[in-house]
């Protein structure tokens, strides 16, 4: 998977949860790739990096070596744990999955972070 690739599958991943709130990303490889397409973390991005520069670890992401901008620095910043997330902001992703997993989710809230994670900026400053 190229990096180009990688960026297009991701926005399409993110683009289908901000329209489907509530599914998770296992929902959209299951309905997309349904001969169980095997990647990194179910995340395109991890895949990439993980394939193309960090074989065999499993969060290749970590360290800030994303090849999108997240804000508070990666997608997940922090461990689900509200002690910890009250001196450390969570990541988008952290939020998105927290609430995702709430037996009553707020839907609109999972579009709104689901389009913020699909419109993420490419890392011009990233050596990936």
């Amino acid at each position: 998977m190229t990096k180009d690739e990688a960026i297009e599958e991701h926005r399409k991943l993110w683009n289908w949860l901000s329209k489907n709130p509530g599914a998770y990303k296992r929902d959209y490889f299951a309905k997309c790739y349904p001969d169980n397409y095997p990647i990194t973390n179910n995340c395109f991005l991890c895949a990439y990096l993980e394939e193309t520069y960090f074989p065999n670890e499993q969060l290749p992401c970590s360290d800030n070596r994303c090849i999108l901008v997240w804000p508070n620095g990666g997608c997940q910043d922090s461990p689900l744990s509200e002690e910890y997330d009250s001196v450390y902001p969570m990541g988008l992703f952290d939020e998105w999955e927290r609430e995702v997993r709430k037996f009553s989710p707020d839907y609109q809230l999972l579009c709104k972070l689901a389009a913020e994670i699909r419109d993420l900026p490419i890392n011009s400053n990233s050596p990936y």
